[in-house]
């Protein structure tokens, strides 16, 4: 699956942005990205988080009209995005408009992945319920 370019806006009081690059590997959720000033002269080194998709809370593309579309993913706990910037459990990408179609594609993919682990988490559950006599 071809990575969807994104940024993060508005990082230190409007100071400076991250820039990257995400895609998915198998269960995981990859971000690599750097944090470039408001000239955009300087940039950090290239940082890569990984998200376990099992922390995934949801996920949500929206597509207004007027602005970018921006993935949302919810994470279930603050410590999974602990490593990002901006984030408050939940990482928020601006995707550009021409990246609309693969965005599209990876918010289908890890919706698709997470509605299989929690049906995987229920029959498991269901199992266990089961041998306990419940």
């Amino acid at each position: 699956m071809a990575a969807v370019p994104f940024s993060i806006k508005h990082l230190y009081a409007g100071l400076a942005e991250a820039e990257g690059l995400t895609w998915m590997e198998q269960e995981t959720l990859v971000l690599e990205y750097c944090v470039k000033d408001f000239t955009k002269s300087l940039c950090s080194s290239v940082k890569e988080v990984r998200l376990d998709l099992r922390e995934v809370e949801a996920v949500e593309l929206q597509e207004p009209l007027w602005r970018p579309p921006r993935l949302s993913v919810r994470m279930q706990s603050l410590s999974a995005v602990r490593r990002l910037p901006h984030t408050q459990g939940a990482v928020q990408l601006c995707v550009p408009r021409e990246a609309r179609a693969r965005a599209r594609t990876l918010a289908n993919r890890l919706t698709l992945a997470l509605s299989e682990y929690k049906l995987e988490w229920l029959e498991h559950e269901h199992r266990r319920l089961q041998r306990e006599g419940r």
